[in-house]
């Protein structure tokens, strides 16, 4: 781990690269004669994985008085946000907009980066930027980054409007449409949700893929639609077209468990090879979980199954990252920590559990069955589901976005009034009793 001392010199020199930056005046010519050396240093950026080995090769290059290119210009926005460093990033892009060594593909970096930062009003004036009606340059790839980082950060109305400038374009793709499901899901909008996935199969154009119906099905797993779970996974899963994966099945028994329905989620489990990875290695169970993308329900699952069938006492050993100094620790929320809390907890009155030692990394425990003990049950009953129409017109309408777009969210925001989490706030709250006037995209609650 670096030191203060060290961060501090990375975070001079960082200042001090800029800086010579922003005093050269770029040469397009030379982006042309000089290609070889913008190529080299392309390839060069995408292997580095630190602040420290990125410096090195732009103090390198900048000896050569070379102004960065446009592609590397939208290299170093990324890296530099993925390095912590999103403010300078900025800085290079402002930069590069001054010195007109900018396209779309540098406001799409931007836009990705600001949204990885929560930055919604950059990614609102940058976006507003490339649509503007006097010189419109927003590409596919606008719109879908758009909606994507507009729904990670809970921004549903900026979600929209990017979603229908993508449709009247229409350049509007499966990756277009699984955005939108995304950030409908995220936000907990079910009629948003089937109203993206009706457009993605569109008998006239139609572009859904495993992926698309993956995320509907992954919507309906977060917000506990059970109804429409049953319904993706009904289709993916038919025997006269199976296109149906590991995904797939994973979060098909997350669904079904949070609904109580655990003899059909271990079926599942059990018929579709997604089981933990449990090894036994002389008398100590252990389960792997840095190397899968594992749901709530699996893992619980798949905790269950090992009682049911190991000797007792059980020593178990869960491996949540890569040894103990592992970059790939798992943060309490996750739903593997989260699993394994809760079976431990569901257990407590006919196990002793002992737990011998816990760290970010790993945790072991050892597992002793209570003498005597009435078998308790960890599940209640099910809760009945019916079929899900995908062919019903959801409630929602792109008369509402218009309405949106025109009306009371545009940033800037005035800063000396609000703060811009207060500002999120209260548009949020206009948007939502915009929406409940309509009866439009209003969460529905099951």
């Amino acid at each position: 781990m670096l030191s203060g001392k060290h961060i501090n010199k990375e975070y001079t020199k960082l200042r001090q690269v800029i800086g010579r930056l922003e005093k050269l005046i770029p040469d397009k010519k030379s982006f042309k004669t000089n290609r070889s050396k913008y190529l080299a240093l392309s390839k060069a950026i995408k292997k580095t994985n630190n602040l420290k080995e990125l410096l090195n090769l732009l103090e390198n290059f900048l000896t050569n008085a070379l102004y960065p290119d446009k592609a590397i210009i939208s290299q170093l926005i990324m890296k530099l946000t993925d390095y912590n460093y999103f403010e300078y990033a900025y800085m290079i892009y402002l930069d590069a907009i001054k010195k007109d060594v900018c396209n779309i593909n540098t406001d799409n970096s931007m836009i990705s980066a600001a949204g990885k930062k929560g930055r919604i009003d950059l990614i609102w004036l940058i976006y507003q930027k490339t649509i503007d009606s006097k010189k419109y340059i927003a590409d596919q790839f606008t719109h879908n980054i758009m909606i994507d980082a507009a729904g990670k950060n809970k921004r549903i109305d900026l979600a929209c409007i990017a979603y229908r400038k993508a449709i009247e374009q229409g350049i509007a793709d499966h990756f277009t449409h699984t955005s939108m499901i995304n950030a409908a899901g995220i936000g907990g909008y079910k009629n948003l949700v089937l109203f993206a996935y009706q457009n993605a199969i569109n008998p006239l154009h139609p572009v859904a893929n495993l992926t698309t119906d993956n995320n509907v099905l992954d919507a309906a797993n977060k917000n506990g639609w059970i109804d429409m779970a049953r319904s993706i996974y009904r289709k993916i899963t038919d025997p006269n077209n199976n296109t149906a994966d590991e995904i797939s099945h994973i979060l098909m028994v997350d669904a079904l468990f949070k609904n109580n329905d655990l003899e059909e989620a271990k079926k599942i489990y059990d018929n579709n090879n997604i089981k933990l990875p449990v090894i036994n290695n002389n008398d100590c169970y252990q389960i792997d979980c840095h190397d899968g993308n594992f749901s709530y329900g699996q893992v619980y699952i798949g905790l269950n199954q090992l009682i049911k069938d190991a000797k007792f006492p059980i020593q178990l050993r869960l491996n949540y990252g890569r040894g103990l100094h592992s970059k790939n620790k798992i943060d309490n929320e996750s739903p593997i920590k989260k699993a394994v809390k809760q079976f431990f907890h569901d257990m407590e009155s006919n196990y002793e559990i002992i737990l011998d030692e816990q760290n970010p990394g790993f945790a072991v425990c050892k597992i002793k069955e209570k003498k005597l003990f009435h078998k308790t049950a960890f599940f209640s009953a099910p809760t009945p589901s019916t079929d899900f129409n995908f062919n019903e017109k959801p409630r929602f309408s792109f008369e509402t976005c218009a309405k949106f777009e025109n009306t009371f969210f545009y940033f800037p925001v005035d800063k000396k009034k609000k703060s811009y989490n207060q500002a999120e706030e209260f548009i949020d709250a206009q948007l939502r009793d915009e929406i409940s006037d309509y009866c439009l995209l209003s969460p529905i609650k099951n």
